[in-house]
């Protein structure tokens, strides 16, 4: 059955913030990512129809945020979807929320890529959530997407101090915070190009999704006007949102 309403997919930026400037914001089905439920009270109050986790950490459910946001869960007192790759869990008690399985089968190749992806069948890459957020929204057959909390402007964030560590300072609507990448093994000491490789198939991923969009003539509007994202519309007033 078809989506009677438009999809607001709500990224962890700082933008996020304004999305109490959307008045229609009832009338939008809602996405949530990673870690919003556990920073924002809002949660609560939104009430989004899906929530989504692609990054591979969410299976620590041992993990102090992870556990914490399994509880916040369970908490869930309206119909939900967890969007998740299929070989995951679901590793959630509520029987409010259902899951749903994204394809965790790659496909680079163009023949039938569009047919494969609005069906599911296949993946184009999920280099970050927001990646895997709109291939998810393409194969539930929404036409209208928009986009908010999606600065993806992590370039901006890193920095090398004098021991050739990489340091990331990074920007949510909740707060800030910096993190040694290089402690974390996220980035090896003299391999920095490795995080600009990932940021270059980010932005890759973004354009071959906005070849399937004008495939299938989903419009897809970035609600972010600095967001490095620029392949979607920009040209729209959150007061326009419907």
């Amino acid at each position: 059955m078809l989506p009677d309403k438009n999809l607001l997919i709500i990224g962890n930026g700082p933008s996020a913030k304004t999305i109490s400037e959307i008045n229609d914001i009832k009338n939008l089905d809602l996405l949530c990512v990673n870690y919003f439920a556990l920073e924002n009270q809002a949660f609560f109050d939104l009430k989004p129809k899906f929530y989504c986790l692609i990054d591979p950490a969410f299976l620590n459910i041992t993990e102090g945020r992870v556990h914490a946001l399994i509880e916040i869960f369970e908490q869930v007192d309206w119909e939900m979807t967890l969007v998740i790759p299929q070989k995951w869990l679901l590793l959630v008690n509520n029987k409010k929320i259902t899951r749903f399985s994204i394809s965790s089968i790659y496909y680079s190749g163009k023949w039938f890529r569009t047919k494969l992806v609005s069906n599911n069948i296949v993946n184009i890459g999920h280099q970050n959530v927001i990646n895997g957020a709109i291939q998810f929204a393409i194969s539930a057959k929404y036409k209208v997407i928009y986009l908010i909390g999606v600065e993806n402007d992590w370039h901006r964030e890193l920095f090398v101090n004098r021991n050739n560590d990489v340091l990331r300072k990074t920007k949510h609507f909740y707060g800030e915070s910096i993190a040694n990448v290089t402690d974390s093994g996220t980035v090896i000491k003299g391999e920095l190009f490795k995080y600009f490789y990932w940021y270059y198939n980010t932005l890759l991923i973004y354009h071959e999704i906005a070849r399937v969009c004008n495939d299938l003539d989903i419009k897809v509007y970035n609600l972010v006007p600095e967001s490095y994202i620029d392949v979607f519309d920009k040209n729209i007033s959150l007061d326009k949102v419907k």
